[in-house]
């Protein structure tokens, strides 16, 4: 879970209790969990204990590390979905619709994240080298690493040249990993 609403929400409906039910077991209002479960108010943490515990569990908290997109070492080590809280895609983007776009940049914490369905630079998706990624239920082609560096090098654009030394260290982590040094 990732906020108290959802937390409550599902222990709550685990529980087989209405808003009204678990407010009783809990010395509250039905509308403050109403308000809890909206997202209009977040609970205390002793206020979401006690509200976990009317529904017969208990709240346990942790942490887990987060992945640093700039730790090529530990990427290499987590599965592609590991991956992903490394990238998160903010909701920023450019223009309104994917139909009729030849690429899009969506901005993440790990930098910008380029998609590009026809690569005019590389001649398009037929001529290159490309591998199948499946992350869940979703599989794409991409292109290979190499294919990238190749890209960016023969576009030599600053921002191009400027992405080479990650893109390259990269390449090195992946090749001394699977022992092709």
């Amino acid at each position: 879970m990732d906020s108290p609403r959802e937390l409550l929400r599902a222990v709550r409906l685990e529980a087989g209790l209405s808003q009204r039910g678990l407010a009783r077991r809990a010395g509250t209002s039905q509308p403050a969990i109403a308000r809890y479960e909206r997202g209009a108010s977040t609970p205390s943490w002793e206020t979401l204990q006690r509200l976990v515990a009317a529904c017969g569990q208990r709240v346990r908290l942790e942490a887990e590390r987060e992945p640093d997109p700039d730790d090529v070492e530990l990427l290499l080590e987590l599965t592609p979905i590991e991956r992903l809280p490394a990238l998160p895609i903010c909701a920023t983007s450019r223009g309104s619709n994917f139909v009729g776009w030849k690429s899009r940049r969506f901005n993440t914490d790990a930098g910008p994240l380029d998609i590009v369905p026809q690569a005019a630079a590389i001649g398009g998706f037929d001529e290159v080298a490309t591998v199948e990624l499946t992350l869940g239920d979703i599989s794409v082609r991409v292109l290979t690493i190499d294919e990238v560096i190749a890209s960016k090098e023969a576009l030599d654009r600053p921002k191009d040249r400027a992405a080479l030394p990650a893109l390259i260290a990269t390449r090195k982590a992946i090749r001394l990993r699977r022992g092709a040094g």
